[in-house]
């Protein structure tokens, strides 16, 4: 017997992303997340990796930074939201709980809608540029990775 996970890759969905000032703690308020990736842990089902989402409009005039991506309004509105954008460089690993993702026990799980092959595709494509280079990255929630240690400077003798 396979247990399926309660969300899968690709799909939008209500949870409380956590604060860069509480990263390990669930957010004060629902927000909509893009769920990457649902991964194991002691196999388990254990960890929902989501980016960062906002309705927030980007300035005009400011360029919009690799790892971006905005959702054109008619994208958005197939998916019953409005223009939005998918911040590929703010990744929460979450446990898939009621605390991260207060609607699972609900029918619909919090799922908002389903992203189009063509906007899976190009979060993927920013995902493994960004990965190449993880300092670009900022990791959130109580199962983030640790970052490697830099070596530092060798004290002087």
């Amino acid at each position: 017997m396979t247990d399926l996970p309660p969300l899968l890759p690709g799909q939008f969905v209500w949870c409380s992303f956590p604060f860069r000032e509480q990263p390990d703690r669930p957010g004060p308020e629902r927000h909509i997340a893009y769920v990457v990736d649902v991964l194991r842990k002691d196999n388990r089902l254990m960890i929902a990796a989501a980016l960062y989402t906002t309705t927030r409009p980007w300035p005009r005039g400011q360029a919009i930074p690799f790892g971006v991506i905005p959702v054109a309004p008619e994208i958005a509105r197939r998916m019953r939201q409005e223009a939005f954008v998918v911040d590929a460089r703010r990744i929460a690993y979450m446990p898939l709980d009621e605390r991260f993702f207060p609607d699972l026990g609900n029918p619909d799980r919090g799922v908002r809608g389903v992203a189009p092959r063509e906007l899976r595709e190009r979060i993927e494509r920013a995902l493994v540029k960004l990965l190449a280079d993880p300092a670009l990255l900022e990791f959130l929630g109580p199962e983030r990775p640790q970052r490697p240690k830099r070596p530092g400077k060798r004290p002087s003798r």
